[in-house]
Protein backbone atom coordinates (compact mmCIF):
# COMPACT_ATOMS: atom_id res chain seq x y z
CA UNK A 1 0.00 0.00 0.00
CA UNK A 2 1.19 3.53 -0.67
CA UNK A 3 2.31 5.07 2.59
CA UNK A 4 1.26 8.65 1.74
CA UNK A 5 -2.42 7.74 1.44
CA UNK A 6 -4.83 8.15 4.32
CA UNK A 7 -8.58 7.67 4.53
CA UNK A 8 -9.03 11.37 5.15
CA UNK A 9 -7.12 12.44 2.03
CA UNK A 10 -8.65 10.08 -0.54
CA UNK A 11 -11.79 8.00 -0.23
CA UNK A 12 -11.93 4.19 -0.24
CA UNK A 13 -12.59 3.83 -3.98
CA UNK A 14 -9.42 5.69 -4.85
CA UNK A 15 -7.38 3.75 -2.32
CA UNK A 16 -8.64 0.44 -3.73
CA UNK A 17 -7.89 1.63 -7.27
CA UNK A 18 -4.32 2.56 -6.34
CA UNK A 19 -3.78 -0.73 -4.53
CA UNK A 20 -5.07 -2.59 -7.60
CA UNK A 21 -2.72 -0.58 -9.80
CA UNK A 22 0.21 -1.49 -7.55
CA UNK A 23 -0.78 -5.18 -7.57
CA UNK A 24 -0.99 -5.20 -11.37
CA UNK A 25 2.47 -3.67 -11.70
CA UNK A 26 3.97 -6.22 -9.28
CA UNK A 27 2.24 -9.07 -11.16
CA UNK A 28 3.53 -7.87 -14.54
CA UNK A 29 7.06 -7.47 -13.18
CA UNK A 30 7.11 -11.00 -11.74
CA UNK A 31 5.56 -12.45 -14.88
CA UNK A 32 8.18 -10.71 -17.00
CA UNK A 33 11.05 -12.00 -14.85
CA UNK A 34 9.76 -15.59 -14.83
CA UNK A 35 8.92 -15.74 -18.52
CA UNK A 36 11.94 -14.18 -20.14
CA UNK A 37 14.40 -16.49 -18.41
CA UNK A 38 13.37 -18.99 -21.11
CA UNK A 39 12.54 -16.57 -23.92
CA UNK A 40 12.51 -19.10 -26.76
CA UNK A 41 8.88 -20.11 -26.36
CA UNK A 42 6.39 -18.18 -28.50
CA UNK A 43 3.39 -19.25 -26.42
CA UNK A 44 4.75 -17.56 -23.33
CA UNK A 45 5.42 -14.38 -25.29
CA UNK A 46 1.83 -14.42 -26.52
CA UNK A 47 0.54 -14.90 -22.96
CA UNK A 48 2.68 -11.98 -21.78
CA UNK A 49 1.42 -9.77 -24.61
CA UNK A 50 -2.24 -10.56 -23.91
CA UNK A 51 -1.72 -10.06 -20.17
CA UNK A 52 -0.12 -6.67 -20.77
CA UNK A 53 -3.02 -5.60 -23.01
CA UNK A 54 -5.59 -6.64 -20.42
CA UNK A 55 -3.60 -4.93 -17.67
CA UNK A 56 -3.41 -1.71 -19.69
CA UNK A 57 -7.19 -1.73 -20.02
CA UNK A 58 -7.56 -2.23 -16.27
CA UNK A 59 -5.02 0.54 -15.59
CA UNK A 60 -6.95 2.87 -17.90
CA UNK A 61 -10.16 2.09 -16.03
CA UNK A 62 -8.48 2.73 -12.67
CA UNK A 63 -7.07 6.06 -13.83
CA UNK A 64 -10.54 6.99 -15.09
CA UNK A 65 -11.95 6.33 -11.62
CA UNK A 66 -9.15 8.33 -9.99
CA UNK A 67 -9.47 11.29 -12.35
CA UNK A 68 -13.24 11.52 -11.88
CA UNK A 69 -12.79 11.31 -8.12
CA UNK A 70 -10.12 14.03 -8.08
CA UNK A 71 -12.24 16.25 -10.35
CA UNK A 72 -15.24 15.77 -8.03
CA UNK A 73 -13.14 16.57 -4.96
CA UNK A 74 -11.75 19.71 -6.63
CA UNK A 75 -15.23 20.94 -7.60
CA UNK A 76 -16.52 20.28 -4.08
CA UNK A 77 -13.58 22.17 -2.57
CA UNK A 78 -14.11 25.11 -4.94
CA UNK A 79 -17.82 25.25 -4.04
CA UNK A 80 -16.97 25.22 -0.34
CA UNK A 81 -14.45 28.03 -0.77
CA UNK A 82 -16.95 30.06 -2.82
CA UNK A 83 -19.51 29.81 0.00
CA UNK A 84 -17.03 31.29 2.46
Amino acid sequence: MFSFLTHSSINDISINALISLENISVFLHRLYLETFSSHTETTLRLIIFITILISLQIIGFLFDILSKNILYRTETTNQTIAKL
